[in-house]
């Protein structure tokens, strides 16, 4: 933003989405929503499209609850993998329409895809189903022009250094 980015925000909390609209005015859009809802998909849509385009998409939303398999509740286990596994894909099957040619997506998922992660199963699940679908994804996009990429370091830092805060790893 500090570059003269226009960015689109979404996060459940908006409080924390008008602060930084506040500290970047003009230069931060925002959408609060809870990605569990289905409506979400449609919000975020809407603002992209009300911009005229998208040059580079960062799903980095994620959530995990330290509990057994067997510990979770079938609520808490649709939610952790809409947010960690679906909802990143069906966000990118309907905004890659507005991206141009050399367009960027970048799915965070977590180096713990790599190893079992006992503390968090279903998180570490629903993280290992997106980083598979991102590598299909990913031939998929450089075919077509984009440029992807699958970070297992969060980018994107809500809160960190008093705002926002990307980093390519």
């Amino acid at each position: 933003m500090r570059q003269g980015y226009l960015v689109v925000g979404v996060g459940r909390n908006a409080d924390t989405l008008e602060e930084l609209a506040g500290k970047y005015p003009g230069r931060f859009k925002y959408v609060a929503a809870d990605l569990v809802e289905p409506s979400s998909l449609d919000h975020v849509e809407d603002v992209v499209r009300g911009l005229g385009g998208l040059n580079v998409l960062v799903n980095n939303a994620g959530f995990g609850l330290a509990k057994s398999v067997l510990g979770h509740g079938e609520e808490e286990v649709k939610a952790l993998s809409l947010v960690n596994a679906v909802r990143p894909i069906q966000l990118v099957l309907r905004l890659v329409k507005y991206m141009s040619e050399g367009g960027v997506v970048v799915n965070v998922v977590t180096a713990g895809v790599h190893v079992l992660m006992k503390d968090f199963p279903i998180y570490g699940a629903a993280k290992s189903a997106l980083s598979y679908a991102s590598k299909a994804l990913g031939d998929e996009l450089r075919g077509g022009g984009y440029t992807w990429w699958k970070s297992t370091r969060a980018l994107l830092r809500p809160g960190s250094s008093g705002g926002l805060e990307l980093r390519l790893h």
